[in-house]
């Protein structure tokens, strides 16, 4: 079996053994001379280990979080990691939730901040920064949050509802909320199949020369 069938039965089942001999033959035979398909391929052999242990990470923050639910940095750990494997929509319903269920709650607020600040929804993060504020005043991580949100030039969404809008809107809507799907994307060939789950991501065909 040579490296890069390797690559593909690591991606289809996960064997570690299979990702250690492939990696060993990559880093074997490339050179400053390598071409294109080496390099592709090596990097998504890095990138689907990556991938699966950054899965292990979130099982074991899940765990934590489980058996500890008052501690704070658990929730921002899993929430990172969640965004690192394409999946910030996760953190936004899971918080969003906890704030329809306690709307005063500034940790919670806290949580829902970041979570659409990982999603780059700034406007959305803006909004929940506002009332978070608004029951804490001065509060350090909302007041960071913020200072992210004026960093990357966000402005509120024309026609957004208010701060207070949202949260009536959020307390209205939580009961039939459903976690969004796994994102699906195509690009440059590359897809990952609804019927494989989040843990794979399809190979592009091979071809001499690529």
């Amino acid at each position: 079996m040579d490296k890069y069938e390797l690559v593909e039965r690591y991606e289809a089942l996960g064997d570690e053994d299979d990702f250690l001999t492939a990696k060993r033959l990559f880093e074997q035979e490339l050179t400053e001379r390598s071409g294109a398909l080496d390099r592709r391929q090596y990097g998504y052999l890095l990138e689907c280990h990556g991938r699966r242990t950054l899965r292990r990470a979130v099982d074991q923050y899940e765990q934590a979080m489980a058996l500890d639910p008052d501690a704070d940095q658990v929730q921002y750990q899993w929430m990172h990691a969640k965004a690192a494997l394409g999946e910030p929509e996760d953190a936004i319903t899971r918080y969003r939730d906890r704030v329809a269920d306690s709307p005063t709650d500034v940790r919670e607020l806290r949580f829902l901040s970041s979570a659409y600040l990982l999603a780059r929804d700034y406007g959305a993060a803006s909004e929940i920064i506002d009332t978070g504020l608004g029951l804490a005043p001065g509060d350090w991580k909302l007041t960071s949050d913020r200072g992210e949100v004026k960093a990357a030039g966000a402005t509120r969404r024309e026609h957004s509802p208010t701060g207070a809008a949202r949260m009536s809107s959020i307390r209205r809507t939580s009961a039939r909320c459903t976690p969004a799907p796994s994102c699906s994307r195509t690009t440059a060939g590359w897809r990952r199949p609804p019927e494989l789950g989040v843990t794979s991501w399809s190979m592009p065909t091979r071809t001499a020369g690529n």
